[in-house]
């Protein structure tokens, strides 16, 4: 069993917009680019390992990212690269912010495990965090790419938007499941 498979294939996850059309053709998309749902036991021990092995991944991507940005920083500023004070703080900015952000998805796996009801919390506001991350820099790219490219505006926009409709909405499967699926099994312990 495999993470990917355990959030794709909950039929709350695949069923949530049912009732607007246009939407559901576009979840369906982009369900059927992370694969065929197969028959998950949501409520299995094994199934919450996997789950948070896969968050905990997530989390150590993320603050992988925060290194490079960090790692960026002298490297932009030695470069003499024009408006160096700029995109140095920029990195800068990034840097912490996927930092803290790592940090909630590994406390959410953390927690995951224990079946600590913070764990949700915790997970859904790193998918929302990341997705305003991805956002800001499909912005950034947007603006660089139209200066130093002015003849292929339409090329880049197209692909950002569709990065942007394909690939960063990939994390609301996630924040689905989180709500839907582990909403499901809350009880007053604050364990799920």
């Amino acid at each position: 069993m495999k993470f990917a498979e355990i959030v794709r294939s909950s039929p709350l996850v695949r069923d949530s917009f049912r009732e607007l059309p246009l939407i559901d053709i576009w979840w369906r998309l982009i369900l059927a680019l992370h694969g065929k749902p197969v028959g998950i036991d949501s409520g299995s021990d094994e199934t919450k390992v996997v789950l948070a092995k896969g968050f905990r991944f997530y989390g150590l991507l993320y603050a992988s990212l925060a290194i490079v940005h960090a790692i960026a920083i002298p490297v932009i500023l030695a470069a003499g690269i024009p408006d160096a004070g700029y995109w140095g703080a920029l990195m800068l900015g990034s840097a912490c912010y996927l930092g803290m952000t790592s940090t909630l998805a590994l406390s959410g796996a953390a927690n995951l495990s224990l079946r600590l009801h913070s764990a949700r919390a915790h997970l859904i506001v790193f998918f929302v965090a990341v997705i305003a991350y991805l956002a800001c820099f499909c912005g950034v790219v947007m603006a660089i790419t139209h200066g130093a490219f002015p003849g292929y505006d339409f090329l880049i926009l197209l692909a950002v938007l569709l990065f942007m409709l394909l690939g960063i909405a990939s994390y609301l499967i996630e924040i689905l499941y989180l709500v839907l699926e582990t909403g499901t099994a809350i009880d007053p312990g604050r364990r799920f």
